[in-house]
């Protein structure tokens, strides 16, 4: 019989040996077996064969860790596009990076430990990946660049039970654009602090407006400008004006897209070849809307299963 001890698991929830043939070798008493893998309730995956029962080290004596996963839901999920490294956050408040050849994902920060209590809703890189900002269920944003450390980029609201619900940043990664569940898009700018060059660069706020009557769908940049776009269950997209916005965000157009269903996702157009600043729009009823301008130039039937 032989047993493990001291392998600093959970509790035991499967296992599966390596389908690898053993000799046996008469002349040896101690029992010889491939090693095999034990998945155990902290969400790991980790491997054990028979010398770890030989050893008296307790420290050698624990499995090892090919594998280490997260216990709860993942609420978002953002890739690093400068780099094989994946930010996402889970419903108990953590925020992960997990680099994709790592065996565990590294915690940032556990929101849900402190006093705050907040839970990290929205993380997003910047496309140039110097960035990692996160946004929480109490409408605050969280920035981590080069290093390890989450500082507190602001607090953007001042009312209990706003929420950040989505981000994004410009393609220069020089903007960023926030919307919450108050129908709100706050826009920051990657600057000095009132224009003042002797600060350091850091992220600015440029301007924060209400501009839909319904909960808001999506946010994109289109360049050059950039040119920064909304839609909303209300059936309408709204143009800002990111250049000139200044303590308060500029709306430059605000037009109705929709008669019957309203818009779930806006893009900028991958294949315009002219240049014309193209974007494209799906809504609730399975359709994809080519848009140049307040103009819709084409509509299609996207799938609808």
């Amino acid at each position: 019989i032989c047993w493990f001890e001291e392998t600093d698991m959970g509790s035991i929830q499967s296992l599966s040996f390596a389908n690898i043939p053993v000799e046996a070798d008469k002349d040896d008493e101690d029992l010889n077996f491939p090693e095999f893998i034990v998945c155990d309730s902290e969400a790991s995956i980790n491997i054990l064969d028979a010398q770890n029962f030989k050893e008296i080290d307790v420290s050698k004596k624990q499995a090892k860790t090919i594998l280490k996963s997260i216990k709860r839901e993942v609420l978002w999920t953002s890739i690093n596009a400068d780099s094989t490294t994946l930010a996402f956050t889970t419903t108990d408040g953590k925020l992960y990076e997990w680099e994709l050849w790592s065996a565990e994902p590294r915690l940032l920060r556990d929101f849900g430990s402190e006093q705050s209590h907040e839970i990290a809703t929205v993380c997003e890189y910047s496309p140039d990946g110097k960035y990692l900002i996160a946004g929480t269920s109490q409408g605050n944003l969280y920035v981590k660049t080069d290093t390890m450390n989450v500082s507190p980029l602001l607090i953007s609201h001042k009312k209990k039970g706003v929420y950040v619900e989505k981000m994004v940043f410009s393609q220069c990664s020089n903007y960023l654009a926030v919307s919450d569940n108050y129908k709100c898009v706050t826009l920051f700018k990657l600057g000095h602090k009132y224009e003042d060059k002797n600060l350091p660069i850091e992220w600015v706020f440029s301007g924060k407006v209400r501009a839909h009557t319904a909960p808001i769908t999506d946010l994109c940049f289109i360049e050059p400008g950039p040119k920064l776009f909304s839609i909303a269950q209300d059936m309408t997209m709204v143009q800002y004006n990111v250049e000139k916005s200044k303590d308060y965000l500029i709306v430059e157009n605000y037009d109705k897209i929709e008669a019957n269903e309203y818009p779930t996702a806006i893009t900028p157009y991958p294949l315009d070849v002219n240049k014309e600043n193209l974007l494209l729009t799906a809504n609730t009823g399975y359709k994809l809307k080519l848009w140049s301008g307040k103009i819709c130039r084409q509509t299609v039937l996207g799938p609808c299963f």
